[in-house]
Order: structure tokens, then sequence, then C-alpha cells
């Protein structure tokens, strides 16, 4: 990704294999072990997300500003693209945010697809019903960062720019009030970073550092955090006492 950032990458769920998508408009592949370019497809809008459907056979990318990493809205802002993985030809295109895409996300099921924006909302599709909208997931005041799927693919649990974590039914896009009910569900990915299994990592006395992404060991039993310095840090998870280590 020669112009402009790469915000995002996705592991392949059966292959040594994960994507890359740039602002230079590219959805890259590459192999893990030899760290060598396989495939690679070129659209003419910058690309900011990018998930693999469970069963590895289509990936989503989502798109928001010119390919460069020009900050202008473009008209395919807020598009996501379905590629067929062998060959990242599009086999399908949707568009219903205005603004860019900021987080993708399949269900563990593969029966939902995810997709976080700057316009604050979250948008759900059925795979089964070929991608129909299922709703939109409206509570946060800032644009989305990350998504979760419970591992029973009923919930998602968001959190924004805002700072604020919400949750979701995946099947209606209904917002779930009931903090206290949402507790014990068991979450197939941790990247929210305003959870109770977190609260650890931010330290007593704040130095300025802002936690801008978190990630579970598919163990359960470590916790990646980055924040706005460049620092990676590791904890036990979960994370819930403070100076935790």
């Amino acid at each position: 990704h020669c112009l402009g950032s790469a915000p995002a990458l996705a592991l392949h769920p059966m292959k040594p294999e994960f994507a890359t998508v740039g602002e230079d408009g590219t959805v890259r592949v590459w192999d893990i072990y030899t760290r060598n370019l396989i495939k690679m497809a070129t659209f003419d809008t910058a690309l900011t997300c990018v998930a693999y459907h469970p069963n590895g056979d289509m990936l989503v990318v989502g798109m928001g500003g010119e390919a460069g990493g020009a900050e202008t809205r473009t008209k395919k802002d807020g598009a996501l693209y379905l590629l067929n993985e062998s060959d990242l030809t599009v086999t399908y295109e949707a568009r219903d945010s205005k603004k860019k895409l900021t987080v993708a996300m399949f269900s563990p099921n593969g029966e939902c697809l995810a997709m976080g924006s700057a316009d604050n909302c979250v948008y759900l599709y059925s795979t089964e019903e070929e991608f129909m909208k299922i709703g939109k997931c409206k509570r946060h005041s800032a644009p989305i960062r990350h998504v979760d799927f419970s591992e029973d693919s009923n919930w998602i649990r968001t959190s924004g720019s805002d700072d604020e974590i919400n949750f979701f039914s995946a099947t209606t896009a209904q917002y779930q009030g009931n903090l206290s009910a949402m507790r014990d569900v068991q979450w197939t990915t941790h990247t929210c970073e305003y959870t109770w299994e977190t609260a650890g990592i931010y330290p007593p006395v704040l130095d300025g550092a802002e936690v801008l992404c978190v990630g579970r060991s598919s163990s359960k039993t470590l916790l990646a955090c980055g924040d706005s310095f460049g620092n990676l840090r590791m904890f036990r998870y979960p994370c819930t006492a403070r100076e935790s280590s």
C-alpha cells in the first residue's frame, strides 16, 4: 500500500493468509509465512475495512474517500463490496450509508454481516436473504470503531469514538438497554475496548494515550492493546483490575 495508510486487515479463517485494504484503493492478500503478495484488486475509492466470511469463500470490503488518501467525499462513500475469495471479483454491491464504512464483521454462523459507519450507525445484513438489510443500529453519537458478535450469533456489541459501548440484537437491530442481562454473554471476538473484561487496561493516572484497539487471543487467556502513542501492551484476559499485567 504505497499511497496512504492500510487501515484494516483480516485473517483468513482456514488458510495461512490475511487480507489488507488501503487508502490506495487496493485489497491485497498475503501469505503469512513467506510474506509474499498472493493477489490484489484495485478500486477507484479508498478502502477502509475488510472481513472474511467464516467459511472463507468470500470477503467484504468497505469504502470511503478518494483512492490515494485524499480527505474528500466520493459517491462511493459508505459502499460495501462482496468479493469472491478466489480471484477478488465483485459479486455484490450495496450502499446504505453516505459516509465511509469503518468496520466489518461477520457473525460466527455466517448468517449476518455488520458494517459500522462514520455516520454513527451499524448496518446489519442477512447473508441468507441475498444480503437484504436487517436494520440500522442507532445509539452512538460518534463514528463506530469496533463490532463484536456473541458466540450464538444473536447479539452484537459496538464501541465508537464517543467512548461508549452499546448492545443490539443481531436479528432485529433493536437496542438492548438491559446491560446486566448482557454481562454473561460469551463473545466470539473481543475488539470493543470499553467492556467489563478490559477495565484493567486503563492506568489509574491517564498519560494522554488513547486506546485505539484491543484483541483477545483464541485461547481467551491474553489481551493485546494498542494506543495512540504507538504502544502495544499485553495483559492476562480477562483484565478487570487496574494496574493489571
